[in-house]
């Protein structure tokens, strides 16, 4: 039963800990390629997106589950990152 109450907690606080290091290691003139990269290595989930300038697009590097997730969006222009955000989605 305890298992059941700590889990959660456990399992949120590591997301975060994970898209903070993640964040961290990404800061604006990082090549998206390398941003992306690093991603997958640390087997944190992608999706990108598309804005309104098809030059400027959004990379969203994400872990967590369902009703807590731990996000880093990073916006890019022309393949270099222009800057990054960490947001948590509840």
């Amino acid at each position: 039963m305890l298992l059941f109450m700590v889990y959660p907690f456990w399992r949120i606080h590591d997301a975060k800990t994970r898209i903070i290091d993640y964040s961290q290691r990404i800061s604006p003139g990082t090549p998206i390629a390398t941003a992306e990269s690093l991603a997958q290595r640390q087997g944190l989930k992608i999706i990108k997106s598309a804005g309104n300038d098809p030059n400027r697009t959004t990379l969203l590097v994400w872990d967590g589950w369902a009703f807590a997730r731990w996000i880093c969006a990073i916006s890019y222009k022309d393949g270099i990152v222009v800057k990054r955000k960490v947001n948590f989605l509840d």
